[in-house]
């Protein structure tokens, strides 16, 4: 749809930025929520691309709560943008992030859509998702889990994020939204930092 395909166009693989510049999801995911009750759809994907950013120079793991309202809201955007295939994919991520939460400032009419689709029992199998090439050395996560890659995934919205195994900072982030069983997204890291060695890791002292 053109919908996903806006949505696509505004966010993809981001460079890190530094701490300093690095956004505030929380802010920019409400943000969202006021524009997507003013009515101002046009700028949900701005706003979609500068959370992904904030992911990918987070400090640490994105919370699955939060990541469930990111979800709802963009659940919404496709919504009230004519989009109820998509948008049924993405109550039912948010779901699967924070099960049973939802945002007030959404209402009641999107609450009602959201219950049927999240009820909605028919599973459409999973996808894969893999990373080219394979962040060694570093955490990966998958919808704020950590998980090996490749990895399977059901059909709907995922928040890819590769961390420093040494103080957990995030050097890249990408959302991925599956559509088809039997997808597969291989998303390209490309140049990662190289992992910071601990005291740990050294190689002992020659006897």
């Amino acid at each position: 749809s053109w919908q996903r395909a806006v949505l696509a166009a505004a966010i993809g693989a981001l460079p890190q930025a530094s701490l300093a510049d690095c956004p505030d999801p929380e802010a920019l995911i409400a943000a969202t929520e006021r524009a997507l009750v003013a009515g101002r759809l046009s700028t949900v994907p701005a706003f979609v691309e500068q959370t992904e950013r904030s992911f990918a120079c987070a400090d640490a793991v994105v919370s699955r709560p939060l990541l469930g309202r990111w979800y709802r809201a963009q659940a919404a955007w496709f919504s009230l943008s004519d989009a109820p295939d998509e948008a049924a994919l993405a109550w039912r991520s948010a779901e699967l992030a924070a099960p049973g939460a939802w945002t007030e400032a959404l209402g009641p009419r999107l609450r009602v859509e959201r219950d049927a689709a999240v009820a909605d029992t028919n599973r459409l199998g999973s996808g894969t998702i893999s990373l080219v090439p394979p962040a060694r050395g570093h955490r990966t996560t998958l919808d704020g889990l950590e998980t090996p890659y490749p990895v399977s995934a059901p059909p709907g919205l995922h928040l890819v994020q590769v961390l420093e195994r040494a103080d957990g900072r995030a050097v890249f982030a990408r959302q991925v939204f599956l559509i088809d069983a039997g997808e597969l997204f291989e998303i390209d890291t490309g140049p990662l930092s190289v992992p910071t060695a601990r005291a740990t890791d050294a190689a002992p002292p020659p006897p």
